[in-house]
């Protein structure tokens, strides 16, 4: 991977259906941002259409393939790792699927570069003449969460699962991604130990 200034993560897991191609191509050709992609295990035609995007926009896109499904948090955790490590100084991560569109992607990357914020996150709110379909469970659930997060951060925050957020590349961010590793392994060690115990 090259080393630039801002490079945007996208997890996919079996997205051959979903992803839009010609959007990821003409935003790599753009130039804003790198876009990394990290296929997740994908079981169908995902890879392909990966190595497509790769080849159509060759020093703007990078693919990391994982060799199973390890879920989408730890797909865009190696991906921000990935970036970091290549020098990024700003990272990004957006869903495969283009819930929030790349040109809203582009305005956090801008918004950070720019030195407005050190994160930015995206978040989907119902416009005028828009209709988002969500159970109401889900959506109260989501209300009381994203009050939650923002009283501990003591800033509104309306949408924690929207899947376009931005961070410019901070000792503390790699220091708690490197964390993240070492919780994840004492976790299966201690869960073999378990089994052990039990066994």
């Amino acid at each position: 991977m090259h080393e630039l200034a801002a490079i945007v993560v996208v997890p996919c897991y079996n997205e051959e259906k979903r992803l839009d191609a010609a959007a990821f191509i003409a935003f790599a050709r753009a130039g804003r941002a790198h876009l990394l992609f990290v296929d997740d295990g994908s079981t169908d035609g995902t890879s392909g259409l990966l190595r497509h995007v790769q080849e159509a926009a060759r020093d703007r896109v990078d693919v990391l393939s994982l060799g199973a499904n390890l879920g989408k948090a730890e797909a865009v955790r190696r991906g921000l790792s990935r970036a970091l490590d290549a020098g990024a100084t700003i990272v990004a991560y957006c869903d495969a699927d283009l819930s929030a569109p790349l040109d809203e992607v582009a305005r956090l990357v801008d918004l950070v570069a720019g030195g407005a914020a050190d994160v930015a996150l995206g978040s989907r709110v119902a416009l005028l003449g828009a209709h988002i379909d969500r159970r109401p469970l889900r959506h109260y659930l989501g209300r009381v969460f994203a009050t939650a997060v923002s009283l501990v951060l003591s800033t509104v925050v309306y949408d924690t699962r929207c899947g376009a957020k931005c961070f410019r590349a901070l000792t503390a961010m790699t220091g708690a991604l490197l964390d993240l590793v070492r919780i994840r392994r004492d976790l299966r060690r201690r869960h073999a130990l378990t089994r052990q115990l039990r066994g």
